[in-house]
């Protein structure tokens, strides 16, 4: 077991909510969308592909439709239905914010009664929240912080930074030092101050894409929230130390 993730295990055991099995399985999807991107990190140009990107995986699962309480004419014996997962969701406690994409269960949508997917006027809170970042987030700190509050209320959230390091100087170079500490002062140490609620997984991984050296030391990085720094680990095999210790908790 790689040592960036097997320290992992002391932040996930202190999860506290109830396994539900939905959870088991969008472990699974949210594995294979971070394998597809670190793999292939162009495919991404911006935060709205990775939502795309997610997205349809989630939805290629998930792909029925369940009845809410709304009806389809006012003498109609018919409701209108929706699906499970949404994107840009409206927030209760934040009214100018959206969550990238949520998770509803069977119950509520249940109880949706208009068209805004609401139930009396208020918005459902998910079961399970999605909010994604990229290396072109422009404040990462304010960014971080509004994400984390709009997670820390679900039962799950996951919190997946895909941050691409688009720089070609070698990390020797005085370019590439510059580049390294504009990183740890504007990421990482920003990352460090955070003690992540139970609830949310952060997922936050600094990609190096291609450097002028033979060799790229580091090339794929994963935040460690128990020691409060990237460590360096394989994308051969990032796919198998997710599911690992995601199927832990």
């Amino acid at each position: 077991m790689n040592l960036v993730f097997s320290s992992f295990y002391k932040h996930i055991y202190k999860l506290n909510f109830k396994k539900m099995k939905s959870f088991k399985v969008i472990d699974e999807l949210v594995v294979e969308f971070i394998n597809t991107a670190i793999k292939e990190p162009l495919i991404f140009f911006s935060e709205a592909d990775l939502q795309s990107l997610l997205f349809k995986i989630l939805t290629n699962r998930y792909k029925k439709n369940y009845q809410t309480s709304y009806k389809k004419g006012f003498d109609s014996k018919t409701n209108y239905k929706t699906s499970q997962i949404h994107r840009e969701y409206g927030l209760n406690n934040m009214p100018n914010s959206r969550m990238d994409i949520v998770f509803f269960d069977k119950e509520s949508i249940k109880q949706i009664d208009s068209p805004n997917l609401t139930i009396d006027g208020n918005y459902i809170d998910p079961i399970i929240g999605f909010e994604l970042g990229t290396h072109k987030i422009s404040d990462f700190t304010e960014h971080l912080h509004n994400d984390i509050i709009k997670l820390s209320k679900l039962k799950r959230g996951y919190l997946i930074y895909l941050m691409r390091d688009e720089t070609i100087s070698s990390p020797f170079t005085e370019t590439g030092i510059k580049t390294e500490q504009w990183f740890k002062n504007n990421i990482e140490t920003p990352l460090t101050k955070i003690d992540f609620p139970e609830s949310i997984i952060p997922l936050i991984f600094y990609i190096k894409i291609q450097k002028k050296s033979t060799n790229i030391w580091g090339k794929c990085n994963l935040y460690n929230p128990i020691e409060k720094r990237f460590k360096r680990t394989p994308k051969e095999s990032i796919k198998t130390n997710l599911l690992n210790y995601l199927n832990e908790i």
